[in-house]
């Protein structure tokens, strides 16, 4: 007797799913994905050969595996995070040079930190936005350069 194959649902990325960044979100999108797979080839596999109760815990294990790969990713991103926020609150008061968004240089005192959905982390220096992964230079002051110094010593002499 001769079976023929015969083909599961047809599965594809809803377009509400193609922009998420969550890792949980993605996982979450995957484990329906699995699931209807799953049910797929449950109901469509031959009735002589079924599939074995290892494979199908192996199967599960997978997904278990998947959803907590997701949730680690997601708590390591919210560290990171809270990582930048913390560097940036420190940058308060302190004298940075960087690079606007728009390929200005901009020197100066740091008067305070914005957390931009869109944009992410941005000091606020003179009335200019600069993205914290921007910053070419942190001092503590004004003139702390030891070059700045040298030099105002070598002029003084």
């Amino acid at each position: 007797m001769n079976f023929t194959p015969v083909k599961g649902p047809q599965l594809s990325t809803p377009s509400s799913l193609l922009g998420t960044n969550s890792a949980s979100e993605r996982a979450k999108f995957n484990q329906e994905d699995f699931l209807k797979m799953l049910t797929a080839e449950l109901t469509n596999q031959d009735p002589l050969e079924p599939m074995s109760n290892h494979e199908f815990l192996g199967q599960l294990a997978s997904l278990q595996s998947l959803e907590s790969t997701a949730a680690l990713t997601d708590g390591i991103e919210s560290l990171r995070k809270f990582q930048q926020m913390a560097s940036a609150s420190n940058m308060i008061g302190k004298f940075v040079r960087g690079v606007t968004a728009e390929g200005e240089t901009v020197t100066g005192m740091v008067e305070r930190v914005i957390l931009d959905p869109k944009q992410g982390i941005q000091l606020m220096v003179g009335g200019h936005s600069l993205p914290i992964d921007a910053i070419r230079e942190l001092r503590a002051e004004e003139g702390s350069d030891p070059v700045d110094r040298f030099l105002d010593k070598q002029e003084d002499a």
